[in-house]
């Protein structure tokens, strides 16, 4: 049905697969010599957004990516496997050449719900409008102005034109719930909006920057021992668990990462740069290290929660007898292992001997999920970055409030905190050189940056930013904090004449 050859039965690429494959195809389809990530995003946008194949923008200005496509793909079958992409790209095949299938799907699924819809791709999008077509009711959530994963095919515009449909109605959500009043007059200034949005909050919020003129290292040092503890002073209820810093690469993070460590502020990082990967196994075992740790005696972490999830990860167990098991097993080594300072690795060592190991040998949906639990293993052992790391620790990374967050702002989409600290707005590295469309991706992930914050948003800057070579690039600060000072002085201006506050 896809038109396709497929393997069988369908094997998922893990994400090692993955990179392999496509190193080798850059060098079969452009040049060894190449960096492969230099053509990461080029491939990403062409492969999902242009799906006709015959089609002139299949070539498009440069026909090697085309073929970079195609080697990836036919190194993915030769080896029997497909990636994410491939979900999406063959089900579009499926459903928009076959009708009877829309049929199908209908009368299971009459009703579909989308969340995030601005992060659809083509195909995933052509795949709504399909199904709306054979009559299946659709409600989709989505913020044009929260599209951040370009780089993967997202389209923003996709959103605007579902509700242009003369068969769709559009209502708009304009009330803030999350940010104090300050800080929705500043997103306006990034992001003007065509509707009011109407702040339910009592608080006004402080928007504030930071001159820091010797690097994205005193930005670091600055934000871990001086703004930082001004923020809790001013509010005491507010904890490190409380604030967010923001980045934009990993490489940010190793530095506010070595910040926060001189300074004995303990952290959980999110990025690509951290210990282990995020992913639904690694997110599952700290909440088990967070029940381990105290959880089972405070009731902040229900055990039923963690059993459910662990019910997930064994879709092949089929009979009553074998789910029961699973439950026992599981629940008898979480509380055999309930301790707050035992080692991170001896308490892997107890789950992966017990329960662990036969789930991720026997499934083959968990190919990626072995191996980053594999991965945070290595992690843990001697000299590696989690060598005395506790199960105490490990389970902070659930959200205790002790702990400082250090996220990329691609990975704060989704979440809020009482403060959030933007490093590094420096013209150049937020937003980096890139095209127009790239430079207004940047724009809305500093959006999203901003709206994460209930009472306080920070930035901080300095006027230039290091080259790789070690020199020093004289840039200014970036243009939508420069913005945001034009506005503000405008507003002082008025509250000078007319007491009208930013």
């Amino acid at each position: 049905m896809a038109g396709t050859p497929l393997p069988a039965p369908l094997t998922v690429a893990t994400f090692a697969e993955q990179e392999s494959i496509f190193k080798a195809a850059v060098g079969t389809a452009i040049s060894v010599d190449e960096k492969a990530w230099d053509f990461r995003s080029r491939f990403e946008c062409l492969r999902s957004r242009v799906l006709d194949r015959g089609h002139a923008d299949w070539e498009g200005d440069d026909p090697r990516i085309a073929r970079l496509v195609e080697h990836y793909e036919s190194g993915l079958r030769a080896k029997g496997l497909i990636d994410f992409d491939d979900m999406a790209l063959i089900g579009h095949r499926i459903i928009t050449g076959n009708e009877w299938v829309c049929k199908a799907l209908k009368a299971r699924f009459p009703i579909l719900v989308i969340d995030e819809y601005q992060d659809l791709g083509v195909a995933l999008h052509e795949i709504v409008v399909a199904l709306m077509a054979s009559g299946v009711r659709v409600l989709a959530v989505g913020d044009p102005n929260q599209s951040i994963y370009g780089f993967t095919g997202a389209v923003p515009k996709l959103l605007t034109t579902l509700g242009g449909q003369s068969d769709v109605e559009v209502v708009r959500l304009n009330f803030n719930y999350r940010c104090g009043r300050s800080i929705v007059r500043t997103s306006r200034i990034t992001i003007p909006s065509t509707f009011e949005e109407i702040p339910q909050v009592d608080h006004e919020g402080l928007v504030e920057w930071h001159h820091k003129p010797f690097g994205i290292d005193a930005q670091a040092e600055f934000i871990c021992t001086e703004l930082i503890p001004a923020i809790k002073a001013r509010r005491p209820s507010t904890t490190l668990g409380d604030i967010a810093v923001l980045y934009p690469s990993k490489y940010d993070g190793d530095v506010i990462a070595r910040a926060a460590t001189k300074a004995s502020i303990d952290f959980t990082r999110i990025d690509q740069n951290a210990a282990y990967r995020k992913t639904p196994l690694t997110r599952w075992l700290e909440q088990c290290a967070a029940w381990c740790s105290g959880g089972w005696n405070s009731g902040g972490l229900p055990l039923s929660s963690i059993i459910r999830t662990w019910l997930r990860f064994n879709p092949s167990a089929s009979t009553q007898s074998h789910i029961r098991r699973l439950k026992r097993v599981l629940v008898r080594t979480l509380i055999d292992n309930r301790s707050s300072h035992q080692l991170l690795l001896l308490w892997l060592h107890e789950l992966e001997d017990k329960f662990l190991r036969s789930t991720l040998e026997a499934e083959p949906t968990l190919r990626e999920e072995r191996a980053e639990f594999q991965r945070l293993k290595e992690a843990a052992k001697p000299r590696g970055e989690l060598d005395r790391c506790t199960v105490a620790r490990f389970g902070a990374h659930e959200g205790i409030s002790n702990y400082l967050n250090l996220i990329t702002l691609h990975s704060s989409k989704g979440r809020e905190f009482d403060a959030v600290i933007v490093m590094g707005c420096d013209d150049g590295k937020l937003p980096s050189r890139g095209t127009p469309e790239e430079q207004e991706e940047k724009r809305r992930l500093f959006y999203v940056g901003l709206t994460r914050a209930k009472f306080e948003f920070h930035m901080t800057y300095s006027g230039g930013i290091e080259t790789r070579n070690g020199g020093w690039w004289e840039k200014g600060p970036s243009p939508f904090l420069l913005e945001i000072q034009a506005q503000a002085t405008q507003h002082q201006e008025l509250a000078d004449e007319e007491d009208c506050p930013f």
